[in-house]
């Protein structure tokens, strides 16, 4: 997924209303994104457990 600003960023180029009607075209999640996100949320919650 994107940055936070990076979002509104493209918003505003593709002359979107709302951040959220941007992310509902172009925000797709593909299985390697998963995976890394669950390793990243792995890795933290290791980090903070132990």
């Amino acid at each position: 997924m994107l940055p936070h600003r990076h979002r509104h960023d493209i918003e505003g180029n593709l002359g979107h209303a709302t951040a959220a009607f941007t992310l509902d075209i172009y925000g797709h999640v593909t299985d390697q994104m998963k995976r890394d996100s669950a390793e990243r949320m792995q890795a933290f919650i290791k980090s903070v457990s132990g």
